[in-house]
This record gives C-alpha cells, sequence and structure tokens, in this order.
C-alpha cells in the first residue's frame, strides 16, 4: 500500500537525515504531473542557481512531467 499525507512526508524526512546531515526543505503539494511540471517552473524561475528536487509522484506522473521537461528543453536551445 502506498502511504500517502504527513506519514510519507515522515518516511521521506527519514530516509533524507539517516546519515545526520542536515536537510533544508520547501514542500509543496501537487495534484499530477502536469501541476508538479508548473509548481517546479514556477520555482525554477524565482530563484537562480542550482536546485536539487524530490519528486514524490507515481511512476505515471513521473514520467509524464520528465517527458514535458525534455520537450521544453529540446526547443528552448
Amino acid at each position: 500500500m502506498y502511504t500517502v499525507g504527513l506519514e510519507r512526508l515522515q518516511q521521506l524526512f527519514d530516509a533524507l537525515t539517516d546519515d545526520g546531515h542536515v536537510v533544508r526543505t520547501h514542500v509543496y503539494r501537487v495534484r499530477d504531473g502536469d501541476d508538479a511540471y508548473v509548481t517546479l517552473s514556477r520555482i525554477d524561475a524565482q530563484r537562480a542557481g542550482d536546485k536539487r528536487f524530490l519528486l514524490d509522484l507515481p511512476t505515471k506522473d513521473c514520467e509524464q512531467l520528465l517527458e514535458k521537461e525534455v520537450a521544453t528543453t529540446a526547443t528552448s536551445v
């Protein structure tokens, strides 16, 4: 069974901090791959520099988001 909500968030935090490193996070709730893409694009436009994202989405939504990013990147080069 796929855990959701605060339980899933706690699992992710536990996994990220296993080695004792401090991790600064911003959590955004998204509905699907399209909403995730829009949210990530907005964040990317607001902040300069390197960013790291952890996407906790079903595989289908991740594939959809990555395909959209590849298509957008290919047309902007």
